[in-house]
């Protein structure tokens, strides 16, 4: 039990580590991330909203990896050389007791994590019971494979994480013309094909770790990408582009005037209205794929870096213990 509750404080000092480097580089971090195409942008601000999270899992493990290779080669084994102060081991252990000063903190961080763990699934449990009301009440259409609503709101979104429906009312359907009702509703299958509620919910779950602050931003900035990426899939062409953003323009008037929680679906398909259209009326980014020597001069640095981590962290670390 004392060696988990060491390694969870390391994995939450690396986690807060993380958030904080984030923060700081937030604003050149944001800029670069400009210059991609939404469909890519939107995978690096998932990776970056979790980035505490499984950043510090990962540390972790690179923190451990020795111990594992001294457990499959006994020759590399370098607990010995320093038994008489704390380390990160899978085999030996810490070595060391987790101090009570560190203790109460520690329990609290957790108890917050698992706090804000129960509060996102009691959220998930009331939206599912929501969806699947919705869904007893719904008609689905067979052409085009949507449920449809009546009701006086706009609304068009996509409910469900593992089994996904497009849910539309027939108030929408009778203020779009046919071509705006399809431009609407490939919008929304793209969302389908790309997982984007799935990619939203864990990324809600895991920026918990960041700062207020920057969690809001990239959570907005995820928002914006994953409409823009499914604006790119849904409209190919300049033709197919100038009438989506046509069709954003009149939807936005549509819910303008509605102030009732039902309209939020409406407004949130609207969402990052200017920013939309202008990409819309511009050339679409080409993607940027990383090189093989990106990759390759990742996976050394990683390799190099292991070593004076694992040390680095068990010196910080018997200095927290002693």
């Amino acid at each position: 039990m004392n060696d988990l509750l060491i390694l969870a404080m390391v994995w939450l000092g690396f986690a807060v580590l993380i958030a904080l480097t984030t923060r700081a580089l937030l604003a050149r971090l944001l800029t670069r991330l400009d210059r991609l195409s939404p469909a890519r942008r939107s995978q690096w601000l998932w990776m970056i909203c979790g980035a505490p999270a499984w950043g510090g899992l990962a540390l972790c493990a690179l923190c451990l990896t020795p111990s594992v290779l001294g457990f499959i080669w006994p020759g590399l084994d370098h607990c010995a050389d320093h038994a008489h102060h704390a380390h990160l081991c899978l085999v030996h252990g810490t070595a060391a007791p987790l101090k009570s000063v560190w203790l109460a903190p520690l329990l609290l961080a957790l108890a917050v994590v698992g706090w804000r763990l129960a509060g996102s699934t009691r959220q998930l449990l009331r939206a599912r019971a929501l969806l699947a009301a919705l869904e007893r009440t719904a008609r689905r259409d067979a052409q085009s494979g949507a449920y449809l609503l009546d009701v006086e709101d706009t609304w068009a979104f996509v409910g469900g994480l593992l089994r996904q429906r497009v849910f539309v009312s027939n108030s929408l359907r009778q203020q779009l013309s046919p071509d705006q009702m399809a431009l609407v509703l490939a919008h929304e299958r793209a969302h389908v094909s790309r997982r984007d509620n799935l990619r939203r919910l864990t990324a809600s779950l895991l920026s918990s770790f960041h700062l207020p602050s920057t969690r809001l931003l990239l959570l907005d900035r995820l928002e914006l990408a994953c409409e823009q990426a499914c604006d790119d899939l849904t409209a190919r062409s300049e033709r197919e582009r100038l009438q989506l953003a046509q069709t954003l323009l009149r939807l936005s008037l549509l819910v303008e005037d509605r102030s009732s929680p039902a309209a939020y679906a409406a407004s949130a398909a609207v969402g990052h209205l200017e920013p939309r259209v202008q990409a819309l009326l511009s050339p679409p980014t080409r993607p940027r794929d990383a090189s093989a020597w990106s990759v390759a001069i990742t996976c050394v640095l990683i390799a190099l870096l292991t070593e004076p981590l694992h040390h680095a962290t068990e010196t910080l670390l018997n200095l927290l213990l002693d």
